[in-house]
């Protein structure tokens, strides 16, 4: 048993779970890397979140200021989302924690 794995030899990383605070992190750096703009589709399946977690999760940035939904003339998509400066500063500043901490993928 390496120390990666727990009793079962299921490697540990495997077994976790993001927190809220990580999921909400997670998605604003999604977007930022993705040109700053990115339909709800494309954040579900970059953040590998079932649809109403997302959902909730981008209701929540969007009152907090860190997101905004554009609605769009096109019928393939209702709309994208973008992140505010405060979205951005937020996103570089997880980035940044990550990377200090040795986290980074």
């Amino acid at each position: 048993m390496t120390k990666n794995e727990n009793e079962s030899g299921i490697e540990i990383g495997l077994l976790e779970r993001r927190s809220r605070f990580d999921t909400l992190c997670e998605i604003l750096v999604t977007i930022k890397s993705n040109g700053n703009e990115l339909i709800a589709t494309h954040v579900l399946y970059k953040t590998n979140l079932s649809w109403n977690i997302m959902r909730v999760c981008m209701e929540l940035l969007e009152k907090k200021g860190l997101l905004h939904f554009v609605k769009d003339d096109c019928k393939i998509t209702k709309g994208h989302y973008i992140l505010t400066e405060k979205g951005l500063a937020v996103a570089s500043q997880y980035e940044s924690l990550k990377e200090v901490l040795g986290e980074s993928d």
